[in-house]
């Protein structure tokens, strides 16, 4: 971690969403009713799109999910520098960084208490429609989800993460395309 990066999603919002300029909506949102896309496409200027927080969602069931969405984190090289802890706003800077830092990965640290332990769902409990999945273009056959996936094939020492989208299915199955790459 070098000076002035955040160690989490929290605490990058909370350090540095006044200086990207995070924009919050507090209104409940339909993001399966396309409500969130609409509002990121009126946002969009020629510099790009600023990150925006909804702090209200439905879920797919049609209840307020009791979750928030983030979109467009890193939409802006302010928000790149920032995870970063840079305050350059050059793309070359931000890309002679990038390598460094992969040079300097660090073994993940075990925690019984992550902020992503505090909700915990298992077996028949298990409901995703609870969840609030996005549909982004009247086209799409159903809704998604953006996640970053973490893969390590097994006997490898080399891990890839990348976004792939999560296609909702049924309320215990989820579809993800990954191409025969990296995963």
């Amino acid at each position: 971690m070098t000076e002035g990066s955040s160690r989490s999603l929290s605490e990058w919002l909370t350090d540095n969403g006044r200086a990207i300029g995070l924009l919050h909506v507090s209104e409940l949102i339909r993001p399966n009713d396309f409500e969130a896309t609409a509002i990121l496409h009126q946002l969009e200027t020629s510099h790009g799109a600023p990150p925006v927080l909804f702090n209200r969602v439905e879920s797919l069931a049609g209840e307020e999910a009791g979750y928030r969405m983030l979109f467009n984190t890193y939409s802006r090289r302010t928000g790149v520098s920032a995870a970063l802890g840079l305050t350059t706003n050059s793309w070359e800077d931000l890309l002679e960084t990038i390598p460094a830092r992969s040079n300097d990965l660090r073994a993940p640290q075990q925690s019984d208490n992550a902020p992503v332990q505090t909700s915990v769902v298992r077996g028949a409990d298990v409901k995703l429609s609870d969840l609030p999945w996005t549909r982004h273009v009247e086209m799409e056959g159903r809704s998604y989800f953006t996640p970053i996936l973490a893969a390590r094939q097994p006997g490898s020492e080399r891990y890839n993460l990348s976004w792939n989208r999560v296609m909702y299915l049924d309320e215990t199955h989820a579809g993800v395309h990954i191409s025969p790459r990296q995963l």
